[in-house]
């Protein structure tokens, strides 16, 4: 059912027959509802198990995603979820087999203009995992404020554990507090850098994999 809350001139909300009216980033938007008669073919099963495959790996870092892409989406007609799978479909996926594989090193988890980490590194220290990264002291003020992003994936359990604001980029450091027994466990690392006064992101970078 689909409703006009400021009258027949105004936007419409809602189901009205095979079309969906809604607002998107503040913009409103219609699709329309698609009815299948036929069976899928092997190019849309292929096409559905990534996207599946995609939507499984994003569910226990939402947030992070969201702010990775949310700059982005700004005055689009797409929201972050979309333009994160949109970009990492086929990029980051194994696509020549029935069964998809995520390709860890090509995943990118936030897009934007902010200055990306210079030759950053992880490595475990006790129960921690050690993020570093170079800071150039000639940079403007307003850089040395980002705050670093860090992101730790563990595949063999479908988890991630996150930080979105960390140190300041001018730190050239920080750690990621492990529980005991974690630092043995597979882990691909992640860190991008947002800033200290707007939305603004820089592409996040893949690190490397550990144990």
């Amino acid at each position: 059912m689909a409703f006009a809350p400021n009258g027949l001139g105004g936007p419409i909300y809602g189901r009205l027959g095979n079309y969906v009216y809604y607002l998107l980033n503040g913009e409103p938007v219609v699709r329309k509802i698609g009815r299948r008669i036929g069976p899928r073919t092997p190019q849309e099963i292929r096409s559905s198990n990534r996207q599946s495959l995609l939507v499984h790996f994003f569910n226990p870092m939402k947030a992070f995603i969201k702010k990775g892409f949310g700059a982005a989406a700004e005055h689009t007609t797409s929201n972050y979820h979309n333009l994160a799978m949109s970009y990492n479909n086929p990029k980051a996926i194994a696509v020549d087999t029935d069964h998809p594989t995520i390709l860890y090193d090509k995943i990118l988890l936030a897009k934007g203009e902010l200055l990306e980490p210079a030759a950053p590194n992880a490595v475990i220290d006790g129960d921690n995992i050690l993020f570093t990264w170079e800071y150039d002291e000639d940079l403007h003020w307003n850089f040395s404020e980002d705050r670093v992003m860090m992101l730790i994936h563990f595949p063999e359990k479908g988890a991630s554990i996150f930080k979105m604001t960390g140190a300041e980029r001018a730190q050239g450091y920080d750690t990621f507090h492990l529980l005991p027994g974690m630092t043995t466990e597979k882990m691909h690392i992640y860190v991008a850098f947002c800033s200290s006064y707007s939305e603004e992101v820089s592409n996040s970078i893949y690190i490397r994999e550990i144990n």
